[in-house]
């Protein structure tokens, strides 16, 4: 009785052992083929098309809010990579892995177009400059002028302060800034008194916290601080008449050594859509359609 007792206990103790040893196994191919499966998920994440971006500052946002919809944003991700038009296209033109350059103006495209660097050309959109007021940075007498709603020149004229634009070496809403000032002859009046830029979004910073009272930018910025912020300030501005200043025609290029010639096309398409053409002239933009009437 006692050989057998010791007999069954052996006996459970060798399946006590291979039980455990059952479950060690268990719970290792458990992990494994989690590992796996996450491994997997991954990897079919990853296979997903990564299209680069370059992007002009003043359609950083608009396009980011476009692409919120786009029908193939489950198939493909979208890195942008935002700045003003003069750096963007000095980064692509030393090797820089863009699929798709959208400029804020024709010039780069069509200089990228002649050193044989892209595949096609559009104009996706035609942009609106303004003059932008922060009220409390005024000083008095301008102050009392915005809010007479005083013509733009005029407070351009009496104004004694700073004012912020854009470099015209880096961003064509720079130079259309300088030529309103030529237009109005307020050139040598701003010529020590200008702030520049290296983009419209940090003119806007300029403007926006108070530092510099009176700034030239995109009305797209305006608009779109105007949606997301909901403050009055971001009324105060006045759209400059296009007769003062050379049309800004925002082109697109994609590019040749692209990757994903298929789905920066698909975009392109995208874009350049009746639906969401309607779209970006709603967040401040002209058509491109209006190239030929410089009167509206």
């Amino acid at each position: 009785m006692t050989l057998l007792n010791n007999t069954l206990f052996y006996t459970n103790k060798k399946l006590s052992h291979v039980f455990v040893s059952f479950l060690h196994f268990c719970c290792l191919s458990l992990l494994l083929l989690t590992s796996f499966i996450s491994y997997a998920a991954n990897a079919q994440a990853d296979t997903s098309s990564k299209v680069k971006i370059a992007v002009a500052s003043n359609f950083y946002y608009t396009l980011s809010e476009l692409l919120k919809s786009y029908p193939q944003a489950d198939n493909v991700q979208f890195k942008l990579s935002s700045g003003s038009s003069g750096l963007l296209y000095a980064q692509i033109k030393q090797g820089a892995p863009f699929d798709l350059f959208l400029s804020a103006d024709s010039l780069r495209p069509n200089l990228l177009e002649q050193d044989g660097l892209t595949l096609s050309r559009h104009t996706y959109a035609l942009g609106k400059l303004v003059l932008w007021a922060n009220e409390k940075a005024l000083l008095t007498e301008d102050r009392a002028q915005l809010k007479k709603r005083t013509s733009y020149s005029q407070v351009l004229s009496s104004h004694q302060g700073k004012l912020a634009y854009a470099n015209p070496k880096l961003a064509p809403f720079g130079i259309a800034t300088q030529q309103v000032l030529s237009y109005l002859k307020l050139d040598d009046e701003y010529k020590n008194r200008r702030i520049l830029g290296n983009n419209v979004n940090q003119v806007f910073q300029f403007v926006d916290s108070g530092n510099v009272a009176l700034g030239f930018v995109p009305e797209s910025l305006l608009l779109q601080a105007q949606q997301q912020l909901k403050q009055k300030k971001y009324q105060n501005y006045w759209l400059i008449p296009k007769q003062q200043y050379q049309v800004i025609q925002q082109q697109l290029v994609s590019l040749k050594r692209s990757k994903y010639q298929t789905e920066v096309k698909e975009l392109v398409d995208y874009l350049l859509s009746d639906n969401i053409q309607q779209r970006i002239q709603n967040m401040g933009y002209n058509s491109p359609k209006q190239l030929s009437d410089r009167s509206l």
